[in-house]
């Protein structure tokens, strides 16, 4: 190991589990972006987009989420 470089921690969730998305869904339908899903699971963005990338059910449930957040506020901006 280098001097002056401490290991890196293992933190946050570092298996996937199915449960992570339905709450990744809800985050995203009050508004959370990707830096916010990965701050509440205690990850990085990177580790976020690896998991989109090889759990379908997830990118779905995230995009799903987002849609369906952006549609509510285009139509609370149309319908005061």
């Amino acid at each position: 190991m280098k001097k002056g470089v401490t290991p890196k921690k293992k933190t946050g969730f570092s298996e996937y589990d199915c449960k992570y998305t339905k709450q990744a869904y809800e985050l995203c339908l009050l508004g959370f972006t990707d830096q916010q899903l990965a701050d509440v699971f205690q990850m990085s963005v990177r580790t976020l987009h690896r998991w989109k990338g090889s759990h379908p059910k997830l990118k779905v449930a995230i995009l799903r989420g987002v849609f369906l957040s952006i549609r509510a506020y285009a139509r609370a901006k149309v319908y005061p």
